[in-house]
């Protein structure tokens, strides 16, 4: 019987504990801090979700090569987000570095991802414009830069900046323009239909540049239409 040497278990053991360390630093890094699943799993039990996660699955196979743009559009409740966020979390362990030489870092993905709330735009963008006495603020371009550093921008209920705040509808299709010129994908979810997100984005920005962003963002993009019942109420 071979002998187990108990500092290679520990060591073992101390591995596992800052790997996993080391994921849930990454996704806190890229915004995640959401209580979703990491997998699929959760999801088998949704039949209407199933052609989705399909989709989703080919989708993710080619991370971080040129990626489509992703749109997943549909009524309250039908788990538009749980879903952005499980891709967003995928991308994210696609990216870590299966070894600590290569990056430096554990928790230091090869690429990266941000996962944003829209009402975080719309409060940077609105801080952005706001004055504080002996209190520097980023600038608008610097707050559009923001989020067009990352390779993969997740953002979640982009219908909420189109339909309301100018100055945020604004920047976002700045964000739109810049990130498509860059060739960096942005995921999203919406209440609204792509072609609602025109009509809201050129009701504050003219038909012109709604129309444009949204051209820009549905470009060969992944667009999936969840339908269902809300799944916050037990049927």
């Amino acid at each position: 019987m071979t002998e187990v040497d108990p500092f290679s278990v520990m060591e073992q053991s101390f591995q596992r504990d800052e790997r996993h360390a080391a994921i849930d630093h990454a996704f806190n890094w890229a915004g995640l801090n959401l209580p979703v699943s990491r997998s699929w799993g959760k999801y088998k039990d949704l039949p209407h979700q199933e052609t989705a996660v399909s989709a989703l699955r080919s989708w993710l196979s080619v991370m971080g090569r040129p990626m489509k743009n992703l749109i997943i559009y549909g009524s309250v409740g039908t788990g538009k987000t749980r879903l952005l966020a499980t891709v967003a979390r995928q991308c994210v362990l696609r990216g870590l570095p299966s070894d600590f030489n290569e990056t430096g870092h554990w928790w230091l993905p090869r690429w990266r991802v941000l996962f944003v709330k829209s009402q975080d735009i719309s409060d940077r963008i609105k801080n952005s414009k706001t004055q504080y006495a002996n209190r520097e603020r980023p600038t608008t371009p610097e707050v559009v830069s923001h989020y067009c550093d990352p390779f993969a921008l997740f953002i979640d209920d982009i219908d909420h900046i189109a339909g309301r705040d100018c100055d945020a509808a604004s920047a976002l299709c700045e964000i739109i323009f810049r990130r498509y010129d860059m060739n960096k994908p942005i995921m999203c979810t919406s209440n609204a239909s792509p072609e609602e997100l025109v009509g809201q984005l050129s009701r504050s920005n003219g038909p012109y540049r709604g129309d444009a962003a949204i051209s820009r963002l549905q470009h060969a993009a992944l667009v999936i239409k969840l339908e269902g019942p809300d799944l916050r109420y037990p049927q």
